[in-house]
């Protein structure tokens, strides 16, 4: 079986429907229930985590950004 790059834009074909291994990293972080998520935004993946966090009832403490 081929190595899939999440990275690059092959693995947008059929393999899409696979997340890519930060949001399993993140999910699995938030299973742990963490008493607070620092959020450094205009990252996808840092904003996907927040909103994540927030809907779990977590803290969310936003640095920098807009």
């Amino acid at each position: 079986m081929a190595h899939l790059d999440h990275t690059s834009s092959s693995s947008l074909g059929r393999f899409s429907c696979i997340p890519p291994r930060w949001v399993k990293r993140n999910d699995a972080l938030l299973e742990l229930l963490p008493i607070g998520v620092m959020h450094f935004p205009d990252t996808g993946i840092q904003d996907n985590l927040a909103d994540k966090a927030k809907r779990l009832g977590i803290p969310v403490w936003k640095f920098g950004g807009a």
